[in-house]
């Protein structure tokens, strides 16, 4: 029931928060709980709290008081189990499958040249420009 209800709620914020903000900073939060006329949602670390908390709360609940009434407030809580909210967030976000990586482009495969010389500067034996100081 919470995931439907914060799912529904994403919904009614988008056009309403940017897509990448949607993405980045509210998609990897989840609902804890809704007591009343208080949501109480988890974010994933202190950043991402902080950051909803500054720029978004009052969207949020403007959306929320939208969806369920005048007086919904909304709060934004450290999650003490920030591993299930970025789970749920992946299994959200479409991306390649591991699979379809080509296995011949690999790190131990890599060799340097003029197009890439500070990419192994951080490898053991490599020479560029991030081990070398410039």
């Amino acid at each position: 029931m919470l995931e439907a209800l914060w799912s529904r709620l994403l919904t009614a914020l988008e056009g309403q928060v940017p897509d990448s903000a949607l993405e980045s900073w509210l998609r990897p939060c989840r609902l804890l709980a809704a007591d009343g006329n208080r949501l109480r949602v988890l974010a994933p670390n202190k950043f991402t709290r902080d950051w909803i908390g500054q720029h978004h709360v009052d969207t949020i609940e403007a959306a929320a008081r939208t969806m369920l009434g005048a007086n919904t407030q909304v709060s934004i809580e450290l999650d003490a189990e920030p591993e299930r909210s970025s789970t749920l967030a992946r299994e959200r976000i479409p991306g390649p499958a591991l699979d379809d990586l080509t296995p011949r482009y690999t790190f131990e495969s890599f060799v340097v040249g003029s197009s890439n010389p500070v990419c192994p500067g951080g490898l053991p034996g490599g020479r560029g420009a991030a081990r070398d100081g410039l």
